[in-house]
């Protein structure tokens, strides 16, 4: 295959946007900030209006599932869809 002078094409995955842990942190705040343990939907709404573009809901389930688990989980799962951050957890 030949090597190409054309530049390369920006992607049109509007996810490209959401690198650097920008939801992550997004979620954190959101979880940090709110008095009470929140729904997932809450902090779906809360990513979206702190990073002010739209975030897939996919992102926000995976990073909450992902964080719950593991020998120094950051949250906790009060039940269904309901999660708060692990006391002194950044």
């Amino acid at each position: 295959m030949a090597a190409s002078n054309n530049a390369p094409r920006p992607s049109g995955r509007p996810d490209r946007k959401l690198r650097n842990g920008l939801v992550p942190r997004a979620i954190e705040k959101a979880l940090k900030d709110a008095a009470e343990p929140m729904q997932i939907r809450d902090i779906h709404a809360a990513v979206e209006d702190c990073l002010g573009i739209a975030v897939p809901t996919s992102s926000v389930n995976c990073w909450l599932t992902k964080h719950i688990k593991g020998s120094r989980p950051r949250l906790v799962r009060l039940g269904r869809g309901r999660y708060r951050l692990v006391a002194g957890a950044r």
